[in-house]
């Protein structure tokens, strides 16, 4: 071969390995072609923390796949419908827009065991019931929602981070955003509330009806996650949660029993 055409062959492989690394690097910082739109776009992402971690995650219903979390997802600019699932657990799904070189975070994704064992509380336990007490002179409050919060609510409580101030009453959640001064409803029912409590992660209440407890999250994005945890007979007051485990009084066939149950 002549050596014009070996230097034209190599100057050709050279051009080429150029361009297909040019794109590689292009594609890999996370642009992609959009064929809806017609141009190369830049992606963003979705955070996904969860409990517990090995999860199953949807994207608009078609499997992601099988996924240990933390993960980050880069995807087109969109609305996704994300789904976390896993066997045994109810599952969770949201609605989430993705915008281009931002993060979307889904974080504090809780799932719930579907039936949750519990068992009585044993005499040589101890459990210490959490109060709704609160000193609201140290916090930034208005002085008609301290009024209100004294003569009007059935309970109150800061959360665990010490972010949010919760407090119900008979049909009604609130939530309070200190940080930002907002205040929001959290859920409205034609149910009687009986009791309500904090879960550790700061990001869901739990609350009971006279015959049944539900964990509610406290992110109003697209709608808000509600899980029956369980139906019985007649429940009293909530205690605590710790580790998983939600302790709670209940009155079964007239006689007062104090409950742990595992939700998760």
């Amino acid at each position: 071969m002549r050596l014009f055409y070996r230097r034209l062959i190599f100057l050709f492989f050279i051009f080429t390995f150029l361009i297909s690394g040019s794109f590689l690097i292009f594609f890999g910082s996370g642009y992609q072609w959009d064929w809806g739109k017609r141009k190369i776009i830049k992606k963003g992402s979705i955070l996904i923390e969860s409990k517990p971690k090995e999860v199953l995650i949807y994207l608009n219903k078609n499997l992601y796949g099988e996924k240990t979390t933390p993960i980050l997802i880069h995807l087109l600019p969109n609305e996704y419908l994300v789904e976390i699932k896993k066997e045994g657990y109810y599952p969770w799904k949201k609605t989430l827009n993705v915008e281009s070189k931002k993060v979307t975070f889904a974080q504090n994704i809780l799932l719930f065991l579907k039936n949750p064992s519990f068992e009585t509380l044993k005499e040589t336990e101890k459990i210490f019931t959490e109060s709704t007490k609160i000193d609201l002179s140290y916090l930034n409050l208005g002085e008609d929602l301290k009024k209100k919060l004294k003569t009007e609510t059935k309970g109150f409580l800061l959360s665990p981070d010490e972010k949010n101030l919760l407090w119900w009453n008979d049909f009604e959640l609130w939530v309070l955003n200190l940080e930002e001064e907002k205040e929001k409803i959290l859920a409205r029912y034609s149910k009687k509330i009986e009791d309500a409590l904090w879960h550790p992660s700061s990001a869901h209440v739990i609350f009971t009806f006279s015959d049944s407890i539900r964990v509610i999250e406290i992110d109003n994005r697209s709608g808000k996650n509600v899980v029956e945890l369980i139906k019985i007979e007649k429940i009293d007051d909530l205690l605590m949660i710790k580790r998983g485990v939600l302790y709670f009084k209940v009155r079964i066939k007239g006689e007062e029993k104090t409950l742990k149950m595992k939700i998760q």
